[in-house]
């Protein structure tokens, strides 16, 4: 599932790049339209990192219950694979956040051009960089400083701690997946008052009633992700990793669909 999802992922980012290549020329590419392939790239990499974490170290990870915890051996192979897959976790949520975060991006730089002449909401976009630089730098403190030293992300015995096991960590999730999620709302608020405007072009309306739909079936999958992460426990990070890969290909086809729109209307 994971590798067909990047194969659609990938085809979907070159349609794009073909798209903005006809409609506009390179020359007049912005900031999205190189950040995209670049997020192709990411998004394969985090790919195939899940399937090392789940095929190759068969899920474990420092996530384990007491039990499990006092009787491994420091001399096995599971023990091995149990430091390796959660230093693994530390790179999936790294590569996870950047892929988020750099397709809101992509979102509000679109934005910019469909607000274009309208000062007000042009004033909310500038507000969701900063909003994004600031929520992108927390998550990345979280990913690397909540567990200190860092070997304790991947300590077996003695327990380091929830905030030391980086599959079930929950600073994890309130610090990366839940701020997405009101992220995405405060983006989809933006061009709300376009709804209302009676000169707005069809094509317009079909941008944006996609990208609400879209959105709002990704966040779903965020909070799908982080009850399995908060609720679920240790026995599930196949099935946590699994969702990461699903909500961020949702993710990057509600970002271009827009921009396929009328490539498709064509």
């Amino acid at each position: 599932e994971q590798f067909a999802l990047l194969v659609v992922g990938a085809i979907i980012i070159i349609l794009r790049v073909y798209a903005r290549w006809v409609q506009v020329g390179p020359a007049k590419w912005q900031l999205d339209d190189y950040l995209m392939p670049f997020i192709g790239l990411v998004f394969g990499i985090a790919t195939v990192t899940a399937y090392v974490v789940v095929g190759e170290m068969h899920g474990l990870t420092n996530a384990m219950n007491d039990e499990s915890r006092s009787t491994i051996d420091a001399a096995s192979k599971e023990y091995r694979h149990r430091q390796y897959g959660s230093k693994m976790q530390i790179l999936l949520w790294s590569l996870y956040a950047f892929i988020l975060w750099s397709l809101k991006v992509c979102v509000t730089v679109f934005y910019s051009r469909l607000t274009s002449g309208l000062p007000n909401l042009r004033q909310r976009v500038y507000f969701a960089y900063i909003l994004l630089g600031t929520t992108y730098t927390a998550a990345l403190l979280t990913i690397f400083l909540s567990c200190r030293p860092i070997s304790k992300f991947w300590q077996i015995n003695p327990d380091p701690g929830n905030s030391c096991q980086p599959a079930i960590s929950r600073p994890y999730v309130l610090v990366i997946i839940i701020p997405t999620i009101f992220i995405n709302i405060y983006l989809l608020s933006i061009p709300l008052p376009l709804f209302w405007k009676i000169n707005i072009t069809r094509w317009r309306k079909v941008v944006l009633i996609s990208l609400f739909s879209g959105a709002i079936w990704s966040m779903t999958m965020g909070l799908v992700r982080a009850v399995i992460i908060l609720e679920a426990g240790p026995n599930v990070v196949g099935l946590g990793s699994a969702w990461a890969c699903r909500e961020t290909f949702v993710a990057i086809v509600v970002t271009n669909l827009p921009i396929l729109q009328p490539l498709f209307r064509k």
